[in-house]
């Protein structure tokens, strides 16, 4: 076998291993990265939880206030007084689940990002794998050509 056809069928087998490489390189770097989206939508909803505590905490302190400030005047929990303390509580606990719910849509906006980094992995794998089938076929044409 001549020695070009020889270096002919090494290019095109050093081609698809670049291509297959790449294609595994860049599928690992989007697992990692879904990886990392995937614990920041854990830390997200971490993070809301706390912040929903201490939400809550804060509420029961000034709920509690308010209901010392009626006791001291001597104001009966009842009528307009009762109607405050109500709309004070519906508005802490409406503050509350607003705190939630904004966490569960960070948290699921990182869950999206993850899912499209593991799609975006796959789709990398087959680009690599279809660019060596590529070059390979490219290579044997001209082995084939040098060949001939």
């Amino acid at each position: 076998m001549a020695p070009i056809v020889i270096l002919t069928a090494a290019a095109a087998v050093m081609s698809a291993a670049g291509a297959a490489y790449q294609g595994m390189s860049q599928a690992a770097a989007q697992k990692g990265e879904a990886k990392m989206q995937e614990y920041n939508a854990q830390v997200a909803t971490n993070a809301a939880k706390i912040r929903e505590d201490q939400q809550r905490e804060q509420d029961r302190r000034i709920l509690g206030a308010q209901r010392m400030g009626y006791a001291k005047a001597g104001v009966e929990m009842e009528g307009t007084p009762l109607l405050v303390a109500l709309k004070s509580t519906r508005q802490a606990e409406l503050s509350a689940q607003r705190i939630r719910y904004g966490g569960e849509l960070e948290s699921q906006g990182w869950r999206n990002q993850a899912m499209m980094s593991r799609w975006g992995a796959k789709n990398s794998m087959t680009a690599g794998m279809i660019g060596a089938g590529s070059s390979l076929l490219t290579g044997a044409a001209n082995v084939m050509k040098v060949a001939a």
